[in-house]
């Protein structure tokens, strides 16, 4: 295929520009900048933690799948979030580059499976309950490829590379801060000469995931539609008046 495509146009001229803080700066600067980094960050966190920290484990410990369906759990997350990563841009074409719906349904379907895998584990639920909410997770986090997009629309033109750069840093930041709380909270509940961990450990872990995954629908609900344009400059012009 890429011997069959026709060749890049060549690219524009660079123009000048030294090497400084101040497009960071200008990024800091814009709540919506904010607000978005922390609804994705819910979003991705709750999806690694699963894929890459302890998801295995507790698909072991609490659905009592063999090593073998854990794994395969694993494999199917990967694949789903890849999915969910190419859909997420034809939906938001198909709905003329609106980005709010996914914004909210990103978030929105991190809570509605948390509040699902919390049920499992209180009243012991099938393990296909487990496995559904590990992979609703990461079709959530795939959806979430929206949010680095309107990262871009909220600022310059000139800094589209160094907004999404530093929401997906963010991101990355917030599971290196957060994933040893979550392994110190479980082995809070560990019972000494046991490997695995009791479900009222995995009760708490998902009964605090509530708090941030309630205030990330909420903060997403108040982020205004973009359509697809930079609205940088009519930002700052409603900011001037304000």
């Amino acid at each position: 295929l890429f011997l069959a495509m026709r060749k890049n146009a060549p690219a524009a001229p660079i123009s000048p520009a030294r090497l400084s803080l101040k497009p960071l700066w200008k990024i800091m600067k814009v709540p919506y900048t904010w607000m978005l980094i922390f609804s994705s960050t819910v979003v991705f966190y709750f999806h690694s933690i699963g894929q890459m920290v302890f998801g295995k484990k507790f698909l072991q410990d609490s659905a009592g799948l063999s090593a073998g369906a854990a794994e395969a759990t694993i494999f199917f997350q990967t694949l789903v979030c890849m999915f969910a990563l190419l859909s997420g841009g034809i939906l938001t074409r198909l709905t003329k580059n609106k980005r709010k719906p996914l914004i909210i349904f990103a978030p929105s379907l991190t809570l509605a499976t948390t509040v699902m895998l919390l049920c499992a584990i209180r009243f012991h639920l099938h393990p296909l309950f487990y496995v559904a909410g590990m992979i609703l997770f990461a079709a959530a986090s795939g959806f979430a490829v929206v949010y680095p997009m309107a990262v871009q629309e909220f600022n310059s033109r000139d800094s589209i590379t160094l907004a999404a750069g530093f929401n997906n840093n963010c991101n990355y930041l917030g599971i290196a801060i957060f994933s040893p709380l979550a392994g110190m909270l479980l082995d809070h509940f560990k019972v000494a000469g046991s490997s695995i961990y009791p479900q009222e450990a995995y009760l708490w872990l998902y009964g605090f995931a509530l708090i941030p995954a309630t205030a990330a629908v909420i903060v997403a609900c108040f982020i205004p539609e973009t359509g697809g344009h930079f609205v940088h400059k009519n930002y700052q012009k409603q900011s001037a008046r304000n």
